[in-house]
């Protein structure tokens, strides 16, 4: 549990760093995909991710059986509420905000009031070079007069 406590107190602290509110959703994303991985590599008998849990056993241990059914448990029932309490996780409609040069951008998905903008946008050899410029904050910014 204490290993599991970290890893969410350094979560939490990344959700609330400067800027993060552009990139929630890879934040959130980034800590799913690991968990997922944890619960991979605990179903095969790893523990390295569990620094505390890794601590506890001797070298030539091995967690228990009910350990390595229940980790995976409380790892999957993680995963599921992550995605009850952020249902549109996986959906990309802001995509074009944070990178709306993305090849293949389906524009379908936002709104048809900033449809022709953001066809306008994406061939703007300026907005893509202070787009490579800027953090994603700054360059937002430095657009609100072109395209309000």
């Amino acid at each position: 549990m204490s290993d599991m406590f970290d890893y969410l107190n350094k979560l939490n602290l990344k959700l609330q760093s400067q800027q993060t509110h552009l990139s929630f959703k890879d934040v959130l994303g980034g800590y799913l995909s690991k968990v997922q991985n944890w619960h991979r590599k605990v179903t095969e008998g790893n523990i390295a991710m569990f620094t505390n849990l890794s601590q506890l056993l001797n070298p030539e241990e091995t967690l228990s059986a009910h350990l390595q059914v229940d980790i995976p448990a409380h790892l999957n029932s993680l995963d599921d509420e992550f995605k009850n309490y952020f249902p549109d996780l996986d959906c990309d409609e802001e995509a074009f905000v944070t990178n709306p040069f993305t090849p293949g951008l389906d524009i379908t998905v936002i709104a048809d009031d900033i449809q022709d903008e953001l066809l306008e946008l994406r061939y703007d050899s300026s907005a893509r070079n202070t787009f490579l410029k800027k953090s994603l904050a700054q360059y937002w910014c430095s657009l609100q007069e072109s395209y309000p």
